[in-house]
């Protein structure tokens, strides 16, 4: 097994690591050139030393010297062609392009992947970065040191422009085409492993079946868990305003976007604790939510709103629809809508699970506290009031006790 492992080793890894320098090669050229035609005369000399300087069109010249040789009849038509052969790995392409063209493919199938799935009905935008290919394809292909007329002298003057036309049309279309086979079936397979997991989230009793109930009981609100349609790419897709878990409100409901398991790898605590109660906090943050901007919403029909979902600083601001969903683009008014959310978790917490409460509000502090950028859930302030704060006797009083202890905290959001 050693020795087989060995062998496979050997042919396949070290080729990488003992490639010839661009000077080896150009010694074994003429070195095999010398060795079918003894003689070197004073331009042979001229034409090593320009080689080993890299001096341009030195391969060009060479080979017009073996079809030189050829006609003349001092050299075989295979002695050339045995020379011709070790001729063309001289024809190595810069360390620059090596590195640059595959960053640059690399960028070319990255846009042309995210403007096939996530823009819609950008023709212009597809059609320039396709004509953009197109011209980075040719410039690529004419570029290939097989195509260089001194690397084959069986290839005819029009191989080489047939060839970049080929490429030039060829590679955009299958790029153009793979793109969307792979974004399709990536995209499928990411649906089936939301449907399978929205699947047993409703049906898990301490999943949403938990928030469903208590939301109709306690607070008599309607709320959804949304399907693909509604929140796959909300839960999924790198889109504004996307999240593992967020909250829709509608007329009269709310829609629970949420995907259990990446809830649990992009906000999974680091700690040993309960990871059922964890995401049970998660959905009453976002059951915070719900019942925090709908109570400032008109009814159908009506114009009146609330601000007390909006943040004291920006509350005289608000006069309208438009000017409170206006302020709820603002950060202080997001930093004061994220606290009553995480309030609420930790009030939850003390309810559900006396126990661990103390280590689980800890360890939504770390997270806020972690995300340094984040500025508008750098809750830690009123994670910590809360966290001290006695809970309120039942589920049903969760939320006016999270609205409370938020006005009471000695925390605000322009000093955060």
């Amino acid at each position: 097994m050693i020795k087989i492992f060995y062998f496979f080793i050997k042919n396949n890894f070290c080729r990488f690591f003992k490639r010839k320098s661009y000077v080896e090669k150009v010694t074994e050229f003429f070195d095999h050139l010398k060795q079918y035609s003894p003689s070197s005369s004073d331009w042979v000399v001229e034409l090593e030393r320009r080689a080993y300087k890299k001096q341009p069109e030195w391969q060009a010249d060479a080979d017009s010297y073996l079809h030189g040789l050829v006609a003349a009849g001092a050299l075989s038509t295979d002695a050339a062609a045995s020379c011709r052969k070790h001729l063309t790995p001289c024809i190595s392409e810069s360390i620059r392009h090596l590195i640059l063209w595959p960053l640059a493919w690399v960028v070319i199938i990255a846009t042309m992947t995210v403007a096939r799935l996530a823009l819609v009905a950008n023709q212009p935008f597809l059609i320039v970065l396709v004509l953009l290919t197109a011209v980075a394809s040719g410039v690529w292909a004419s570029m290939r040191p097989s195509l260089n007329r001194y690397s084959n002298s069986r290839k005819r003057r029009w191989d080489k422009p047939l060839v970049v036309a080929v490429c030039t049309i060829l590679i955009p279309v299958v790029i153009y085409e793979f793109t969307e086979t792979v974004g399709f079936m990536v995209q499928q397979a990411s649906i089936k492993q939301f449907n399978a997991d929205r699947s047993a989230f409703m049906t898990d009793p301490q999943g949403f079946p938990m928030l469903h109930k208590l939301a109709r009981e306690q607070y008599g609100v309607e709320v959804m868990l949304g399907d693909a349609e509604q929140s796959w790419a909300y839960t999924t897709l790198m889109v504004p305003g996307a999240s593992v878990a967020s909250m829709r409100t509608g007329p009269g409901y709310c829609v629970l976007n949420f995907h259990k398991s990446n809830v649990l790898n992009g906000f999974k605590p680091s700690s040993q604790v309960d990871s059922v109660t964890w995401v049970q906090g998660v959905m009453m943050h976002e059951f915070a939510h719900c019942l925090d901007g709908s109570r400032d919403m008109p009814a159908f029909g009506q114009k009146a709103v609330g601000v007390r979902s909006v943040a004291p600083s920006d509350a005289p601001n608000v006069k309208d629809i438009q000017s409170l969903v206006e302020a709820g683009t603002r950060p202080t008014t997001q930093l004061w809508g994220e606290s009553v959310a995480d309030i609420m978790a930790v009030g939850f917490w003390k309810l559900a699970a006396p126990h661990a409460a103390h280590e689980l509000a800890a360890e939504l502090r770390q997270k806020r506290a972690d995300a340094k950028h984040d500025t508008t859930h750098a809750t830690m302030c009123w994670i910590d009031f809360a966290n001290q704060a006695t809970p309120p006797s039942s589920t049903g009083e969760l939320f006016e006790w999270a609205d409370k202890l938020r006005n009471q905290a000695p925390c605000q959001p322009m000093r955060i």
